[in-house]
């Protein structure tokens, strides 16, 4: 079975859906960051979703880039570190 290919236009794509899980699993984090800031389920989510900016740049790259993840990804990324630091 060969690999889709995604058009800049699209929207669903394999890497805006992970993108999508960051955003969506944020505040979690900033939850448990408000709670107890050093603990080590803090940093697993932490690690785990700084990953997946890595994983879904790899996605977007093997399937190809879109509008909407040139968008999602810093937004996500933002979200994130911004997020994070607020919540200390």
């Amino acid at each position: 079975m060969s690999d889709p290919s995604y058009g800049p236009s699209a929207i669903a794509t394999p890497a805006n859906y992970v993108t999508m899980l960051r955003i969506l699993v944020s505040p979690l984090l900033f939850a448990m960051i408000s709670d107890n800031p050093s603990g080590w389920l803090v940093w697993a989510l932490w690690t785990a979703l700084a990953l997946t900016d890595g994983v879904d740049g790899w996605i977007a790259r093997r399937h190809g880039t879109t509008r909407s993840g040139a968008f999602l990804d810093p937004l996500a990324d933002k979200v994130l570190v911004l997020g994070a630091l607020f919540s200390l």
